[in-house]
């Protein structure tokens, strides 16, 4: 926690330096590279003593920046089925606020969140981050992901493949965790893309997170 303090305080007078027009001193470049990666110190433009302008280290970030992955937005969905496919690769997924809806997600995204949702199945083929399931119901959650939370859930399956343990959080109740049995025909290929087709499986290490 302090570490991340530090270096939140370090980008704050960063910050403070690029409204005064300032430069960034040499240090403040080294904190930059905490911040951003250590390419930073070793390709940004500097002057003689090491500093450099501020709006250089802005258009040099610029051009190392990821772009934000786009959004898909499955909301509101009653007793139906919807079919995400490949238009949603490395997308951002939201599943929200459906009840007794079955939403396949047959591709490769950035993070998945399920939220609200009551009598559902949601699967999804591979989440190159974090797969959570927050304030559900009776939802049956089939997914590969980096991570998996659950948190405020109640009465949910978690039928997953992940290299790290599942996280139950909160007031999370009467869940159970096995592994997935979600198939389909490009699985294998999105398994591969998100970094997922050569990891243990730790869905039977669970880890259960006290709501103090």
């Amino acid at each position: 926690a302090a570490w991340v303090a530090a270096r939140a305080g370090d980008l704050v007078r960063i910050c403070a330096a690029a409204k005064r027009g300032a430069k960034v001193a040499r240090g403040d470049l080294a904190a930059l590279s905490f911040l951003f990666g250590p390419r930073v110190v070793e390709s940004s433009p500097k002057d003689r003593d090491g500093s450099c302008d501020v709006s250089a280290v802005e258009d040099w970030l610029a051009t190392v920046r990821p772009p934000a992955a786009p959004a898909v937005h499955v909301a509101q969905l009653g007793k139906s089925v919807r079919l995400v496919g490949g238009g949603a690769a490395g997308a951002h997924v939201i599943v929200e606020g459906c009840r007794g809806a079955r939403v396949y997600v047959a591709t490769h995204c950035e993070t998945c969140l399920v939220v609200g949702c009551v009598d559902c199945v949601v699967c999804v083929g591979a989440v190159g981050a974090v797969l959570r399931v927050v304030a559900c119901e009776r939802v049956t959650v089939a997914a590969a992901a980096h991570r998996v939370v659950a948190r405020n859930c109640l009465g949910c399956d978690l039928q997953v493949f992940t290299p790290s343990p599942p996280l139950l959080c909160g007031e999370s109740r009467a869940c159970r965790v096995g592994p997935c049995g979600y198939s389909y025909a490009g699985m294998p290929g999105d398994l591969a893309a998100v970094g997922l087709s050569e990891t243990p499986n730790l869905w039977k290490d669970p880890v259960l997170v006290d709501a103090a």
